[in-house]
């Protein structure tokens, strides 16, 4: 009849629009968390590698991580190069203080140290202070032979005596901060002599003296991760000596503070780090204020730096992935925030469960209890957050596969030529005109 293709081709257009968000399936990127136990170093990524092989499995659009950890690892490989020419200089620095120090020139030795310790400070890490344990240790040595230098000259006057003294203070705050960073370390007294031992051996005396007080940590980012003489600082109130203390703060997505600092007055440590600047590369800027890819599931800051690289790279939400002693913790990370943790034996249901407190658009879905369901069942309903049936990606997959065999159908049958404009039927007149 009349109209019939037209009507059909329209009805076949509006299907395919109204089923097309439904094949829209937003991706998501699976990210290595921090471990609560430890395993083996590759077990992060063989997580990851899992996770993403187990959501492909279940139908979900997954952006493989493997290109985006080699462009990382490449980042970090032109850092750590930098951080291996300042690790040579302060080599230098120390070699030349040396040669100072065996010719008596201690102004020029202190002069030197001073230039590289900011070099130092920004190397040192838990475990690897050996560097800056020796610069503090000689700059104490310098300052302390040079108020003994000038002690005899009686000429000076009583202002370089006030220097002289004040060499003395500054020469046990470098000892005391020396033996923060590593309390059983000591010098070699037959490379220094015993002078040098005994001056050591007060210090560390004078520094038992004084018993440590609390000291009040405002940090921002709140989540920023604290390192002091070396040690990461744990959870809850911290305790120091008054005194010299290295200090370094760290956060996925900001510029990391360390610096030498002086608590001798001041009952309180405030820093505020610097955001790196957002208009750069994603990826270089994770990879410029993190030591690796794993990053703790709970912290605002580390969400923020990977759902930013997750974002360029087309994600809609992150699931972090954590191998604990039980079996497996999920906790999605979403464009507003972070969602509850999810604990399962088994990894799949741990991800698909992930995937619940997320809606199509990778938002989480509010309000949501925390989802710490009994271990092996993975149907509790009592903390599991489930989604209503017309959310689920499986029904509207199944309707989208009704709606597009629906719209082959009408397509077929709207655009098929009846048989009565097939050909001519017999009797019938037609005329041709010139």
């Amino acid at each position: 009849m009349p109209g019939t293709r037209p009507i059909a081709m329209v009805t076949a257009l509006c299907l395919v629009l109204f089923a097309w968000p439904v094949w829209a399936h937003p991706p998501v990127m699976v990210w290595p968390g921090a471990p609560d136990a430890p395993g083996a170093p590759d077990a992060s990524d063989a997580s990851v590698v899992e996770a993403e092989e187990a959501l492909r499995a279940q139908g979900v659009s997954v952006i493989s991580r493997a290109p985006l950890r080699e462009t990382l690892d490449q980042h970090r490989e032109r850092r750590v190069a930098r951080d291996e020419e300042r690790r040579l200089g302060v080599e230098g620095a120390l070699a030349m203080a040396q040669d100072h120090y065996l010719s008596l020139r201690l102004t020029e030795m202190i002069d030197t140290l001073q230039g590289a310790q900011a070099d130092a400070v920004a190397l040192a890490r838990p475990g690897r202070c050996d560097g800056l344990w020796e610069l503090q240790f000689r700059l104490g040595l310098a300052l302390g032979l040079r108020g003994r230098a000038e002690g005899g000259n009686e000429d000076r006057g009583a202002e370089r005596a006030e220097e002289r003294a004040a060499d003395q203070v500054r020469s046990e705050a470098r000892y005391e901060l020396a033996l923060a960073l590593d309390p059983p370390r000591r010098p070699l007294a037959e490379l220094y002599g015993p002078d040098v031992t005994a001056a050591f051996l007060a210090a560390v005396q004078h520094r038992s003296d004084r018993m440590p007080r609390p000291v009040s940590l405002q940090i921002q980012p709140a989540d920023a991760r604290v390192e002091i003489d070396c040690r990461v600082r744990e959870e809850g109130p911290i305790d120091l000596r008054p005194g010299l203390h290295m200090v370094r703060v760290s956060a996925p997505g900001y510029a990391t503070w360390a610096k030498v600092v002086d608590l001798r007055q001041q009952g309180a440590l405030r820093v505020t780090l610097t955001a790196l600047p957002p208009q750069d590369d994603p990826i270089e800027r994770l990879a410029a204020s993190s030591e690796a890819d794993p990053q703790p599931s709970g912290s605002p800051s580390a969400r923020a730096a990977v759902w930013a690289v997750a974002h360029a790279q087309g994600a809609a939400a992150v699931l972090v992935v954590d191998r604990g002693a039980d079996g497996f913790v999920v906790r999605p990370w979403g464009r507003d925030g972070i969602g509850s943790a999810v604990r399962r034996p088994e990894l799949s249901v741990a991800l698909i469960t992930a995937l619940g407190l997320l809606d199509d658009e990778g938002r989480l879905v509010a309000p949501r209890p925390v989802v710490d369901g009994p271990a092996g069942d993975p149907s509790s309903s009592g903390t599991r957050a489930r989604k209503p049936v017309l959310r689920t990606w499986w029904f509207w997959t199944i309707v989208g596969s009704v709606v597009v065999a629906g719209a082959a159908i009408g397509l077929g049958v709207g655009l098929r030529p009846s048989p009565a404009a097939a050909e001519p039927v017999p009797g019938q007149l037609i005329v041709v005109a010139k």
